[in-house]
């Protein structure tokens, strides 16, 4: 499968309005900048590419002011929403050693959305954030080259898959702008990620019923463009290894 790069953006309107400026007239004698008036009429004239595979999706946030949430995503898929994304960090399912639960029933929930719009779900699962790591507290300190990590992650996704149909996705992200982690103040590396990447795509190829979920990770654009790991190559060779590179 060929790299895909994609920036998920939230849809938005961009509204135009004509300011009328009035002047005082005990200031009519004050100087005032040249302003000039704003076009009678807007165009664009710009060409159109071939939408090919791209897809427009949004995040969920938090809750609008207007109008329900039914009634928001009835309108957005007219618009041509296909995805919603979902970000979670590993130890808000995996609470402590072996117990999983659904947080708010996030899982479950956005699944039936998913099936009842024909929409599919970005997934985000974080063992590491910006802020730090986010694995269960007994791996605090693990390396991710350890067997018991990758067991214990593989498992984790084997709950998951029991509250997402897996041809439900457009890919599951391992991790969440990974290159503003703090991989030496952790005691990690990127290599030591990278075989956690290689593992865990492993287990979702051995794992697949008819549907391969495509492997990714999250990075920013600053990050995976400048710097002393890109330099090094770094953010290079974890492409090797995943399906997909979410964009923040």
């Amino acid at each position: 499968m060929g790299k895909r790069f994609f920036t998920i953006f939230s849809p938005f309107f961009i509204m135009f309005s004509v300011l009328t400026i009035s002047c005082d007239s005990s200031k009519k004698n004050q100087t005032s900048p040249s302003v000039d008036p704003p076009p009678s009429t807007f165009s664009c004239n710009g060409s159109f590419l071939a939408k090919d595979d791209r897809r427009l999706g949004y995040d969920i946030l938090n809750t609008t002011e207007a109008g329900s949430f039914n009634d928001n995503l009835t309108l957005a898929t007219a618009m041509g929403l296909e995805f919603l994304s979902l970000h979670l960090h590993w130890d808000s399912i995996e609470t402590s050693a072996g117990v999983f639960s659904d947080p708010s029933s996030a899982l479950a929930s956005l699944n039936s959305v998913a099936t009842a719009y024909n929409l599919k779900i970005a997934l985000t699962i974080s063992p590491i954030d910006i802020p730090g790591r986010a694995t269960p507290a007994d791996l605090s300190g693990v390396s991710f080259t350890n067997t018991a990590m990758q067991s214990r992650f593989n498992n984790l996704l084997d709950f998951i898959f029991t509250k997402v149909d897996p041809s439900n996705l457009t890919s599951l992200s391992i991790g969440n702008e990974i290159d503003c982690y703090d991989w030496a103040g952790n005691g990690d590396s990127p290599a030591d990620y990278g075989a956690f990447l290689y593992n865990t795509k492993l287990h979702l190829l051995s794992h697949a019923s008819g549907s391969i979920v495509p492997l990714a990770f999250t990075g920013t654009m600053e990050g995976l463009t400048h710097g002393v790991l890109r330099d090094m190559g770094t953010w290079t060779a974890l492409a090797g290894i995943v399906d997909v590179i979410h964009v923040t």
